[in-house]
């Protein structure tokens, strides 16, 4: 069985943590926005749903992040950075109803 299988039946039994504030993802797969409100949302999206072709060094900082915040219980605000910067590379992130264009910002 591959890795992110078992990583992710890991991530189901695991303490969650959520955001202080949501974060909305264009989802490539099927064109739609998703939500995503906790860091077990946020790795869900990441080894299940990321695009293949944008899992680069700030998805794999994601993952570590998220894997820790649900480890600990803690580290939200860490996971939910580091999912913004990567999702912000991907160019996947939607910012206030139109979906990002690469601008820098600060990932808070």
């Amino acid at each position: 069985m591959s890795r992110v299988f078992h990583l992710w039946n890991a991530v189901r039994i695991m303490p969650n943590t959520r955001f202080d504030r949501s974060v909305t993802i264009h989802n490539p797969h099927d064109d739609h926005a998703r939500t995503v409100v906790d860091v077990i949302s946020a790795a869900e999206m990441l080894l299940r749903r990321w695009p293949v072709e944008q899992r680069g060094l700030l998805y794999s900082a994601a993952v570590q992040a998220c894997w820790v915040a649900m480890k600990s219980g803690k580290g939200g605000c860490e996971a939910r950075r580091a999912f913004l910067r990567a999702a912000r590379a991907a160019h996947i992130l939607e910012e206030s109803g139109h979906r990002q264009n690469g601008a820098s910002e600060d990932p808070t």
